[in-house]
């Protein structure tokens, strides 16, 4: 069953986490020297009452505060996993992610790519009242990190790098997020033509505060400068700030002009705050329609015969939540059998809200008979390995103990050996991944052998079988 998720953007649309955008933990500048806390605080007003936000970013000894490489890298695995469907766990090539941002194919490129992926997995947020968890509208209090889990070999075979051999495990409360929906569209391209730190910054949440509004957003320049653009507090007074802030805004406004019409300063007292007014051409613009609309559009059609009226945001947010858990193959197949449920057992269903409430229902279903279908798959695969391992003993005694001599001091054999055994628990399919690696792993050191040897071993040996877990 496929993983992906149905998605109408383009490469250059990309998206990035509400959270994120509103209080970045990424941002470079600013940190003081010597430091690995940094401590972001704001003042807001909820419910007619006010209330402080507070982001408390933790950097690690050994890998130190974020770099201005790692937003660009953490906005890479973004955008592939918006390619991908949005999966919990990702995989990918250092080649994909230095090829997305442009950098040079260069052995500096993949160490940078690599330490930056590695950071992202060692820093840690602690969120106090200010993580918004879309699913219960409500602002939590939250230990929370990028990545939960990164596997980054050191080295990758050069006739392998346009393959996927690394992968990272987005944190979970910060990919249900993403799953829930809370994620805000900007443009990829301008972004990566962005030169300054601070118009990198600025460009997101200028996304989120005015990219779909009418509004014109008024900031106070210091709660601007020191909470959303990482700009060091040393620089404490309005002209000190414009001096970065001004470059800053003609920048994002030079390369977007769909999104900042135009900006202006006001003091009032000892307050300067920096206004922004939305483009009149984005205001015109009809924002695109999501994926899970679409899947409520298929289902109403389905169902009921017709796309339906307005679509409402929870019932869109549970589409696509769905098809994230359990893949794109997963909602045609909810199609079929709610319809089937609906002749036998609910004739009266008239609306795709009563529709949606089978969803956890369907969800069972699926995974009980994911399982069993991983249980085969597994069996079969096990089974293939053993058989194949006989034939070559028998027919190549010599060549295959040198093979098996070789494979027990085989970094990346054993490497892959064990990632498959402490996957074997998992229930996702991550092991039928993992067990496709050791496959490959024997694979290239079988056929090394056997051209040392000057034995011709049969093709398939260094393939893999058709009934592997992938089948």
């Amino acid at each position: 069953m496929s993983d992906a998720l149905p998605t109408k953007e383009d490469r250059h649309i990309l998206f990035d986490e509400g959270n994120h955008a509103e209080l970045p933990a990424l941002l470079a500048g600013g940190w003081p020297r010597g430091t690995l806390t940094r401590v972001f605080e704001k003042t807001t007003v909820r419910d007619g009452e006010p209330a402080t936000m507070k982001w408390e970013v933790m950097a690690t000894e050994k890998y130190g505060p974020p770099t201005d490489r790692d937003s660009d890298v953490y906005y890479a695995l973004v955008l592939l996993s918006k390619e991908r469907g949005w999966p919990r766990q990702l995989w990918f090539s250092l080649y994909e992610i230095v090829g997305i941002l442009g950098w040079s194919h260069g052995g500096s490129s993949y160490l940078n790519a690599r330490e930056s992926i590695e950071r992202l997995a060692t820093l840690r947020v602690k969120s106090t009242n200010s993580f918004y968890d879309i699913a219960t509208r409500s602002y939590r209090d939250e230990v929370w990190g990028f990545i939960e889990t990164a596997s980054v070999p050191t080295r990758e075979r050069v006739k392998e790098r346009s393959k996927p051999v690394n992968y990272i495990v987005w944190n979970e409360h910060f990919f249900q997020s993403f799953a829930a929906g809370y994620r805000l569209p900007m443009n990829w391209s301008v972004y990566r033509e962005l030169d300054r730190p601070a118009s990198k910054r600025l460009y997101p949440i200028l996304n989120k505060r005015i990219g779909n509004s009418r509004r014109v957003w008024a900031v106070d320049i210091r709660e601007l400068a020191h909470t959303h653009l990482g700009i060091s507090k040393t620089r404490d007074t309005p002209a000190r700030i414009r001096e970065v802030l001004d470059p800053a805004i003609a920048e994002v406004k030079r390369k977007d002009g769909d999104v900042l019409q135009r900006s202006w300063f006001r003091k009032s007292g000892r307050v300067t705050k920096v206004f922004f007014q939305p483009s009149r051409e984005r205001k015109r613009r009809a924002a695109p329609e999501s994926a899970g609309a679409d899947l409520l559009k298929q289902l109403q059609r389905r169902l009921f015969g017709s796309e339906g009226g307005r679509q409402r945001p929870e019932h869109v947010r549970a589409a696509e939540s769905f098809v994230a858990a359990h893949g794109a193959d997963a909602w045609p197949a909810f199609l079929d059998w709610a319809e089937r449920y609906r002749a036998e057992q609910w004739p009266d269903m008239s609306s795709a809200g009563g529709a949606l409430t089978l969803l956890g229902r369907f969800g069972e279903v699926l995974g009980e008979t994911a399982a069993r279908a991983r249980k085969r798959r597994r069996k079969d695969w096990i089974r293939y390995i053993r058989t194949e391992d006989e034939r070559m003993e028998a027919g190549h005694p010599q060549a295959y103990e040198t093979f098996r001599n070789l494979l027990r001091t085989d970094r990346l054999y054993q490497e892959a050996v064990a990632s498959y055994r402490s996957a074997e628990k998992s229930t996702t399919g991550i092991a039928e991944i993992r067990l496709d690696l050791v496959w490959e792993a024997r694979g290239v050191r079988l056929a090394e052998v056997f051209r040392e040897e000057g034995v011709q071993g049969p093709d398939e040996w260094a393939g893999h079988p058709e009934t592997g877990p992938g089948a």
